[in-house]
């Protein structure tokens, strides 16, 4: 289980249309595929999927990253991470989509060189793993649309983006409510409101009767003791989201009683520091949720693994393939209902490039 080679090359995916959320639209996938070669010939493969808005990180920026990071993992046997991860951590190659994108690659050859599921390297397997589907910023009846078909698609948690501003943000969550009476609702801000602004959303949406199950990163990534008071004075649990990016974080967190969850990110943290934050977070007495950027099957399928191997995710946010106007990815199972599948033939994350 050598490792001989790191290969990176852009992946481009237009989307089926414009994904907006506080920070802005998304109308194209620019992300970065790499692929981990082994002495053997196993290949994995592994995707990054930088977002400026969320952390500064671009495109090229992590593609410079990957190629970086190529001789320091040259001849690093690919199944003794604490290894090349610390090899990661003294080359500079750390807190980004970029070392996520490694982290994969490296667990997916390795899982298919082990010929086993990746989820088998994380834990026995436990429970069905099933992703909400978000709702864009826009209008309350477009959103009251979205979310009569997803419901009637199998959907049964709907996540809407909100953060512009707290009263046409509620007429977009009670349209959603009313459409889907049923469904379980997550709000999310992006960091986008002030605790005002937030305190006012959430009563807006009492009087609505559209409370949501969770309210995810309503202010600032630092604005702990903000977010405390929006969760006591809300009456809603809140998400930690962009407050979140390391195990460290996950401890501050929760000394702050700024949020009863924590949002896991393979592209906030990679692998190795996901698993360190979920252990942290439960020894805290948090709960999980597992989510992402805008990527393809590839890396969300990675999280999937990941939330099946460990168990206990609350919250599971793993849709933007749903979003793309094609699949680069062939392999793996993911159901227009939100279900991620898994079987024991399974080699590894199970999804590749198309172009392979």
């Amino acid at each position: 289980m050598i490792l001989s080679r790191l290969v990176a090359r852009r992946l481009d995916v237009p989307m089926r249309e414009a994904f907006t959320i506080a920070g802005g639209a998304h109308t194209r996938v620019r992300n970065v595929l790499v692929e981990a070669r082994l002495s053997d010939g196993t290949r994995g493969w592994g995707e990054a999927a930088p977002m400026p808005a969320f952390n500064g990180e671009t495109q090229g920026d992590a593609l410079c990253a990957i190629r970086l990071a190529q001789p320091l993992l040259e001849g690093m046997r690919a199944d003794r991470p604490r290894a090349w991860g610390s090899k990661l951590d003294r080359g500079g190659i750390g807190g980004s989509s970029a070392r996520a994108a490694i982290e994969i690659a490296i667990f997916d050859a390795w899982a298919r060189a082990a010929k086993i599921p990746l989820f088998r390297l994380f834990g026995p397997g436990r429970g069905p793993v099933v992703s909400d589907v978000t709702i864009p910023i826009q209008s309350p009846e477009s959103a009251g649309r979205a979310a009569a078909r997803l419901w009637k698609r199998g959907i049964r948690t709907l996540k809407v983006k909100v953060g512009t501003d707290p009263d046409a943000d509620a007429d977009r969550m009670a349209a959603v409510a009313a459409a889907a009476p049923r469904a379980r609702l997550i709000a999310d801000a992006n960091a986008a409101y002030d605790k005002v602004q937030a305190l006012r959303f959430l009563r807006l949406l009492r009087e609505r009767r559209a409370t949501p199950a969770l309210f995810e990163q309503p202010l600032g990534a630092r604005a702990l003791k903000g977010m405390r008071a929006v969760q006591s004075e809300g009456g809603v649990p809140v998400a930690a989201d962009e407050s979140a990016t390391t195990a460290r974080d996950v401890v501050r967190v929760a000394r702050a009683g700024a949020a009863r969850v924590i949002n896991i990110k393979l592209m906030k943290s990679g692998i190795l520091e996901s698993l360190h934050m979920a252990r942290t977070a439960k020894a805290c007495g948090l709960d999980l949720m597992i989510g992402g950027l805008v990527e393809s099957r590839l890396s969300m399928t990675a999280a999937a693994h990941l939330a099946r191997g460990l168990g206990g995710f609350r919250f599971i946010d793993l849709d933007t393939p749903f979003f793309l106007a094609r699949d680069p990815m062939t392999g793996g199972r993911l159901n227009p209902d939100g279900e991620y599948r898994f079987a024991s033939e399974d080699r590894g994350v199970g999804v590749r490039p198309r172009s392979a």
